[in-house]
């Protein structure tokens, strides 16, 4: 997984199966400081909050973790019954959106680590990626199921599903920088 910084194009963050996080020059391709973490397993998610002082992970350890960016330390940790694929903080950087092979989407606040809301249930199979809408009242989910689902937030409900949006499992949604278009790209 890779994220780049929100303020500065030539800094990123990487994850994977070294269980820790880079942060990384672009411009000259030097990791930048030492590795933050480390998980117990392989990280499969990283990303920077809105204001870059942050960067939430997720692991198949199932642990979320919200580290500082500066100093590399610890400020919380969130737990899913088992592995977390995706993780993303809304545009406030308030609140985390996680999804896991529990079949669940959760929702976090970032400070604390406690759960906002019940967890989103409805997924078929292991959930592979969540996003917030840009104005934070909906959650688009998507997994090994083939349908995408949109939760209200509020209220913790489905709002709608996309059936077999895919005709294999959803690795991924990205949401257009104008909150518009919704993609997702999947095995098939």
């Amino acid at each position: 997984a890779v994220d780049f910084h929100p303020t500065n194009s030539l800094r990123l963050v990487s994850a994977g199966t070294d269980q820790t996080l880079r942060l990384w020059n672009v411009e000259t391709g030097e990791q930048v400081g030492e590795p933050i973490g480390p998980h117990y397993s392989t990280v499969r998610d990283a990303e920077f909050s809105p204001d870059g002082q942050r960067i939430v992970s997720g692991s198949v350890d199932s642990r979320i973790r919200v580290w500082d960016v500066a100093t590399g330390e610890k400020l919380t940790e969130m737990r899913h019954r088992d592995a977390v694929f995706s993780v993303a903080f809304d545009a406030t950087g308030d609140r985390i959106v996680s999804a896991s092979a529990d079949r669940s989407v959760r929702v976090w606040n970032a400070k604390t680590g406690a759960s906002v809301i019940d967890p989103l249930r409805g997924h078929d199979g292991k959930v592979y990626s969540a996003v917030f809408s840009d104005d934070g009242k909906t959650i688009m989910s998507t997994g090994s199921d083939r349908t995408i689902r949109f939760w209200d937030v509020s209220t913790a409900t489905a709002i709608s599903t996309i059936p077999e949006a895919h005709s294999s499992l959803i690795w991924d949604l990205a949401l257009s920088s104008d909150g518009k278009q919704l993609i997702s790209s999947g095995s098939d």
